[in-house]
Parts: structure tokens; C-alpha cells; sequence
């Protein structure tokens, strides 16, 4: 597979203790520090967001055995499917394609002449389209709810993140073409506009990789203020390359039972994932976690900021408004200013100057914009002052 994107790689061999937002099944499994809220957020799409290919496998695994029989070989039908499904989902998360490109490895290793990868895929699509027609037709016929074929809590939390003012993408290892189509029958254009990426037939061309580094290099941003949502390792282990957060999105697509599919809770926790959820319903809790957690991964009481807006100017662009006319020296007219306690701090100064105590003057920097500069420099000189402490 030299060239293509890397395969699964388990970069995380054990996480400790492990805790859940309240009241929440979002869960925490490495706590972030310091950190700005999101600006950019990317999605996955089939698992993450759309149930629409749920079953997928289903069509994938037997078209598999299928093309391994007819070399041949002698393995069993359950052998084979076995096989299949083991490289299937080891390289679920990338392109299609890839996994077209392993069959053809299959039957080369046979003794077959493997047909090319682009038409084992069209195969599959084929195949896979005439499983879900029903489906997308009940979406466009209006007989199916979006909600019923999205995962739960979806369109809220795109919704929020809208609110909120942060960019949303969305990147597919399915041909871009399928997933425009399926976006729109979602109703999901609104949220991601032309934002929406996918495989090409040329699939050196595109890459989850490729997209993020887009949206960094576009928006003038890194890693640090974008999330990621996924169900596959590719955009996982991208995410957490990238500098962003990493949710994984362990959803049960056939049961949709609510709690988190245990292969891939453990798949993408090896690949570095910060945060586990089983899908979206609970939104509320994991938005103010993402955008209010503190140093130690507890809720702040107030929004943190985001030191990411900040656009800093060279200091002589500056425009100043503090100049010599304002300086106060020792024998310049001043307002009489009287306080009950400036005899006694007098005193206390001029008797630590004498014993060679320290004498610190600590001030903001309003002390120095109203002139008073020429005044510390004065007791300074004459050793009332040994040290000044300024913002």
C-alpha cells in the first residue's frame, strides 16, 4: 500500500481513568488545555451524520466473495467472507477505493488477473445503490423524516455550531457526487454550503488530510481552533495530526441504541480521539465543554476567550497620545493633593532608603500615561526607590 494514506496505526496503547460530562454519555478520555473555542468544525458523513448506507457491508462483503470464488481458489465461502471483512473494515474510514485496491491484491495473490480497482468500486456502487434506492427515494418523496436517517441530534448541533458562528465542512470517503446528492436529500446544504468534499476517481486527488489543510491555509488559522466529528480513523487520526480536537462518533448505525459501539469507541480511542460520544443528542453538554472547559477539563462559569481573534499590529503603527507636555518633574505646578496617610508613607520610604531596606513602587501604567515618569526617575536617583514593578 506504499503511496497511498497510511493504514490504521494504533498510536494509543492505554488511556487511564475515563470520565463522562453530567448527566451526559459524552465522554472524556483526554482532557485539553488552554485551548480557544472552535472557529472551523469538519464532519465525517456515512456514521457520523447519515444513516442512509447504514448496512453498507452487507453488499460490500459478498460482491468480495464473489470476485475471490471465481479465481478459483479452494477457501470456503465463510473463509472468504472472513477475510473480506477483516480488510474491509481494517481500511473503513478511507476512500472506497482502497478497499477495491486490497480486492485486487486478493485476487492477484490467487493466481487471478484482478480487473482495476475503479471497477470492482463501481460494482460495489452499483450494487449498494439498488439497497438503499428505497430509502433515498422515501427522503425525496417527503414518506421519510431527514431525522429518521440522520444520527440523532445531528441538525441540532449544526444548528449551535451555526449559532455560534463556526465554519462547517464536510469530508467523505464516498464519491462526492453520492454524498452532494445525500446532503441535500438530508436537508443539510443549509449548514455546510459548498463545503462538501468527497472521493474522486482519481483518488490521489482528494484526502481528509487535503481538506483540513485547506481550511487551515485558506482561514489563516491552525490546529487549535478546529474540531473534528468521526466515525472513522482517517479524519480522527487527521484531526489530532492537524493540533485539533478529535471527537469520536462511536455510533450504533443498526441498533441505534444510544450507547457507543465498542469496536469503534476502542478503534478510535487507538488513534488518539479526546472525546467518545454515541451520537448527538447530547449536544448541550458537549458544546459547552468544547467551548468552556478550563485547564483541568472542568466547566468555567464564563465563555473563554478566544485569543485567536486577536490581530496584532506592529507597535509603530501605534498612535500615541502621551508626549513630552505631559511629563511631571520635580518643580513642575501641580494640583495640591492632601492625604491623612502621605506623611507616614514618606516617613516609611525614607527610613527604609536609610537602612538599605528594599523599596518597591508598584503601579499600573496609567501612573505613567498622566506623566509621572520624570517623578519615579527622581526618587530613583536619589535612592528612595531601589526597585519598580510595572505591568
Amino acid at each position: 500500500m506504499a503511496g497511498h494514506e497510511q493504514d490504521y496505526r494504533r498510536v494509543v496503547r492505554e488511556v487511564g481513568p475515563t470520565r463522562f460530562l453530567p448527566g451526559s454519555r459524552v465522554e472524556i478520555i483526554h482532557q485539553f488545555e488552554g485551548r480557544c473555542p472552535p472557529r472551523h468544525a469538519l464532519f465525517d458523513f456515512d456514521g457520523t451524520l447519515s444513516l442512509v448506507r447504514e448496512g453498507w457491508p452487507k453488499v460490500m462483503i459478498p460482491m468480495m466473495v464473489e470476485v475471490l470464488q471465481a479465481t478459483g481458489t479452494d477457501e470456503s465461502a465463510d473463509a472468504l467472507g472472513e477475510l473480506a471483512l477483516e480488510f474491509v473494515m481494517e481500511l473503513n474510514g478511507k476512500q472506497t477505493i482502497y478497499q477495491m485496491i486490497r480486492l485486487a491484491e486478493e485476487v492477484r495473490k490467487r493466481g487471478g488477473a484482478p480487473e482495476e480497482p475503479l471497477v470492482y468500486k463501481q460494482r460495489y456502487h452499483d450494487r449498494l445503490m439498488a439497497r438503499i434506492a428505497g430509502r433515498r427515494e422515501a427522503l425525496r418523496d417527503g414518506t421519510v423524516a431527514p431525522e429518521d436517517m440522520l444520527v440523532p441530534g445531528s441538525r441540532e448541533l449544526l444548528g449551535e455550531l451555526r449559532r455560534r458562528g463556526v465554519e462547517v465542512y464536510l469530508a467523505s470517503g464516498t464519491d462526492e457526487r453520492y454524498v452532494v446528492e445525500e446532503v441535500e436529500l438530508l436537508g443539510l446544504t443549509e449548514y455546510f454550503g459548498k463545503h462538501v468534499y468527497g472521493a474522486q476517481d482519481d483518488y490521489r486527488t482528494f484526502s481528509k488530510a487535503q481538506v483540513i489543510q485547506r481550511i487551515l491555509t485558506e482561514n489563516r488559522v491552525d490546529g487549535g481552533v478546529l474540531v473534528g466529528f468521526g466515525d472513522g480513523y482517517v479524519e480522527i487520526a487527521n484531526i489530532k495530526e492537524a493540533g485539533g480536537i478529535a471527537v469520536a462518533v462511536a455510533s450504533d448505525e443498526a441498533g441505534r441504541s444510544g450507547k457507543p459501539d465498542p469496536w469503534k469507541r476502542d478503534r478510535l480511542i487507538g488513534v488518539g480521539a479526546d472525546l467518545v460520544i454515541p451520537d448527538f443528542q447530547d449536544w448541550r453538554p458537549l458544546v459547552d465543554y468544547l467551548w468552556n472547559a478550563d485547564e483541568g477539563g472542568e466547566l468555567m462559569a464564563f465563555t473563554q476567550f478566544d485569543r485567536s481573534r486577536l490581530r496584532l499590529q506592529p507597535l509603530a503603527d501605534r498612535t500615541h497620545d502621551v508626549d513630552r507636555s505631559c511629563m511631571m518633574y520635580p518643580d513642575s505646578p501641580r494640583e495640591p493633593f492632601v492625604h491623612a496617610a502621605l506623611p507616614e508613607l514618606a516617613r516609611r520610604i525614607v527610613d527604609g532608603a536609610r537602612s538599605g531596606s528594599t523599596v518597591m513602587f508598584c503601579c499600573g501604567a496609567h501612573v505613567l500615561r498622566k506623566g509621572n515618569g520624570p517623578l519615579l526617575i527622581d526618587l530613583m536617583e536619589r535612592g528612595l526607590l531601589t526597585h519598580l514593578a510595572l505591568p
